[in-house]
């Protein structure tokens, strides 16, 4: 069992915010870094939607953002970028350029589009999520995940609510803390109490059993898991490539199955500047990022 969890957000170099609609039916969530900060991604599942992410691959000339935006809205929902960029803007904030500062957004989105009117983030729900940042949230029904849900294999309508989970860890190599949104279309497993906390329609059956023995009356495209893992230290962007993929096994620790074809789970980590780290220190940060996704996804749902 991982000791040292904690559910509220607070890592030296950065700030979180959130909005959400009154209704609590979409929402959206961004991580701000102080300024603008090395920074990685990992992609997987089949149905992504993401901004951004291309520059912060292997080879890439910026490997850096000023923010992450983590949204509701399905597509249209990536528009509340705009908004964290204007707010970035105003305070000048961005890469260097020749001309002016171009603050760098990156983000990844939920489909929680739902009803006869569907509501999504917009450019003025964005603006007001990086205005709200404070450096000290827990997380819940709120921003990205306060339309979200999860064990989806018999439909939508047996579907379990989820939201927004935190999860911070200290090691002594730095603090790791993960703030995912849970959207998955497949259970939420517990890996220390060994059971489900989450399966269709509560029923005793997983989404696990439910694939590999009948045929699925479920609608696709409604799902996925996304989050930014926050660094408090220094790193290079080989090291957050690695922290990345450790956040994706923690998605696959706890989310059965994780990745599928109708899910878009991305990781993104930041670390706070430029820096190196030891194999051991590496080591430490892996497995606390590892943990910390793990446990989101669960504070996510209880």
């Amino acid at each position: 069992m991982v000791s040292a969890v904690t559910n509220t957000f607070s890592v030296p170099g950065f700030k979180l915010g959130h909005w959400e609609d009154p209704d609590g039916r979409t929402g959206c969530t961004v991580v701000i870094a102080d300024e603008l900060v090395p920074a990685a991604v990992d992609v997987r599942g089949g149905a992504p939607g993401t901004r951004e992410t291309d520059l912060l691959g292997a080879g890439k000339s910026v490997q850096r953002l000023d923010a992450v935006l983590l949204t509701g809205g399905s597509a249209f929902g990536l528009a509340a970028a705009d908004g964290v960029v204007n707010w970035l803007f105003e305070h000048g904030r961005g890469f260097p350029t020749a001309v002016m500062p171009v603050p760098i957004v990156a983000g990844a989105v939920i489909f929680d589009l739902a009803g006869d009117e569907p509501a999504w983030p917009t450019s003025h729900e964005g603006y007001i999520a990086a205005s709200s940042a404070a450096e000290e949230w827990i997380g819940g029904n709120v921003g990205g995940g306060a339309g979200a849900s999860v064990s989806k294999a018999l439909g939508r309508q047996h579907a379990r609510a989820s939201g927004t989970g935190i999860a911070q860890i200290s090691t002594p190599a730095g603090t790791v803390s993960a703030v995912f949104i849970n959207n998955a279309f497949a259970d939420v497993f517990d890996p220390e109490l060994c059971r489900y906390l989450t399966t269709p329609g509560n029923l005793p059956q997983s989404t696990e059993d439910i694939l590999l023995n009948r045929s699925l009356e479920t609608d696709s495209g409604i799902n996925t898991v996304i989050g930014a893992i926050a660094i408090s230290r220094p790193l290079d962007h080989n090291a957050l490539t690695r922290i990345t993929v450790a956040g994706q096994a923690g998605i696959a620790r706890t989310i059965r199955p994780a990745h599928t074809p109708v899910d878009g789970d991305t990781v993104f980590a930041l670390a706070t500047g430029d820096g190196t780290c030891s194999a051991q220190e590496l080591m430490q940060l892996t497995t606390a990022a590892q943990a910390a996704v793990s446990r989101a996804l669960i504070a996510a749902v209880t």
